[in-house]
């Protein structure tokens, strides 16, 4: 039995839910070690990130930075978080 890879939109699902979780970690460290160990993992993430423009690399700070793009998405996911437990708590 072998396999079929996963279809491109579904890769592509699952890559939009780790982007506002590696947005956090560009934020505070400017790398993602911490949540993507392996090269691999971090370069498709990193990819996916700066084809949406959501960062940059700082050659003087020798680190990634978010865009005002990638700011605005991260603004938006916490506000829309805030959001849903709002209505989660006034039922």
């Amino acid at each position: 039995m072998t396999l079929s890879p996963a279809p491109r939109n579904q890769i592509d699902a699952d890559r939009l839910q780790e982007i506002p979780a590696a947005l956090e970690e560009i934020e505070a460290r400017g790398h993602l070690l911490v949540i993507a160990p392996d090269r691999l993992q971090r370069l498709a993430l990193m990819q996916a990130l700066s084809q949406r423009g959501f960062l940059i690399w700082n050659r003087v700070l020798t680190k990634y930075q978010l865009t005002p793009l990638g700011q605005e998405f991260l603004v938006r996911h916490h506000d829309a978080i805030a959001a849903s437990r709002v209505r989660a708590a006034t039922g």
